[in-house]
C-alpha cells in the first residue's frame, strides 16, 4: 500500500514530520504530485501544510516501515471518523486481510 489519497487511505495524504513520531492525515487535494513546486519525489523534498488535526508543519513521506509500523495520529483518525491504529489506513485494512 502507500500514503498516498486513495480510497483506501480514506483519500488523504498519510505522512510524518522529521521526528517521525506518528502518521498525521492531509487533504488529498493539499499536495499536487505532478506539481514541483508542492512536492519533488526525486529530492525528498518535504511539503509545507497543514494538517486534519490543525498543525501547519513540513512533512515528509513514510517509507514502507513507517507506513505500517507508526501510530496515526488520534485526532485526525477522530476527525477523519476512522479507528486509530499504526500505518496508513489503506496498509492496516490490506494487514487485515492477510
Amino acid at each position: 500500500m502507500t500514503a498516498l489519497p486513495t480510497p483506501a487511505n480514506h483519500n488523504h495524504w498519510w505522512v510524518h514530520t522529521a521526528s517521525a513520531t506518528r502518521l498525521h492525515a492531509l487533504g488529498g487535494t493539499t499536495i499536487d504530485p505532478d506539481n514541483p513546486d508542492t512536492l519533488d519525489l526525486f529530492r525528498w523534498e518535504g511539503v509545507t501544510a497543514r494538517s486534519v488535526c490543525g498543525p501547519e508543519r513540513t512533512w515528509w513521506w513514510p517509507g514502507a516501515f513507517s507506513r505500517m509500523g507508526l501510530p496515526r495520529c488520534g485526532r485526525c483518525c477522530d476527525l477523519l471518523l476512522i479507528p486509530r491504529g499504526n500505518g496508513t489506513p489503506g496498509n492496516e485494512a490490506a494487514l487485515a486481510e492477510t
